[in-house]
């Protein structure tokens, strides 16, 4: 499996979700809510924290005991479809993972589509969702 980037995310295909990083989220404050903003032309994405709206998604926090971590993820099998049909890969293809940096406003990751790593599907990470 691919090691966790800093500031990253990954996105699981096949289970709808898309996982950021612990360092991230605490990065950004923690939020409830955040925007994902894409810069499709540069396939650049920006993540930020906001207030419920209507182009917000809520953050779904896990906590478990025997890993000692949070787990921040967002579920949406629209958004999903979008990534894999911006990308280039299958809807049902291998889970990818991006990295990403903390922008000097203290407020944004932005991640590069363009650099990923695989991460091989194992069966566990559908009833992690």
């Amino acid at each position: 499996m691919a090691k966790p980037a800093k500031n990253g995310i990954s996105i699981y295909f096949r289970c709808h979700r898309i996982s950021i990083h612990r360092s991230a989220i605490y990065a950004i404050g923690k939020p409830k809510y955040i925007h994902l903003l894409i810069n499709r032309r540069e396939k650049k994405m920006f993540i930020q924290g906001c207030e419920q709206d209507k182009d917000a998604f809520k953050i779904y926090y896990t906590f478990s005991d025997t890993e000692n971590v949070d787990k921040c993820y967002i579920h949406s099998k629209w958004f999903i479809e979008y990534f894999a049909d911006m990308l280039g890969v299958a809807y049902d293809s291998e889970s990818l993972c991006f990295s990403g940096i903390l922008l000097e406003d203290g407020r944004t990751i932005q991640i590069d589509l363009n650099q990923y790593e695989v991460i091989a599907y194992q069966p566990e990470q559908e009833s992690a969702s």
